[in-house]
């Protein structure tokens, strides 16, 4: 399908039977986040880091929280929904993001060294960082 002008760009979905590899592949990032052998510190592709989010949201961790986010790398955004009442906006490129998520990298110090920005509720972009986790590395 493409986009209605001014924007005319080719815009494409999944069809439901396409859909139905979803927990095939959320599945297989789990599977691959566990690798004894997964560099830490490579760098990540944006579509990498958002489908990494997708698959290691951890439910528990975002339990009674309300809030909308918008992650902004460079021209693209990607929205995240937990519910309706808060928004934050939070700008960095995918490695600082992940090293905040993953590696519990100090907030304060990124926002120092301009590394990562953010728009709304300092604590909802704190809580944003603790929703995901990373499961238990697997043996050689």
């Amino acid at each position: 399908m493409r986009d209605a002008p001014p924007a005319g760009a080719w815009v494409y979905e999944l069809t439901d039977w396409g859909k139905e590899l979803e927990p095939v592949i959320i599945e297989l990032g789990r599977w691959g986040a566990r690798s004894p052998a997964l560099p830490r510190d490579a760098e990540l592709s944006v579509d990498s880091l958002i489908l990494f989010f997708r698959t290691m949201f951890d439910s528990r961790a975002a339990k009674g929280l309300t809030a909308n986010y918008e992650l902004r790398f460079g021209d693209d955004r990607f929205h995240a929904e937990v519910a309706n009442q808060q928004i934050a906006i939070i700008e960095a490129d995918p490695s600082t993001l992940a090293a905040l998520v993953y590696d519990n990298r100090d907030l304060a110090a990124a926002l120092r060294a301009g590394a990562l920005k953010y728009e709304g509720d300092k604590s909802a972009v704190k809580r944003f960082l603790s929703l995901f986790s990373l499961p238990k590395r697997a043996n050689q």
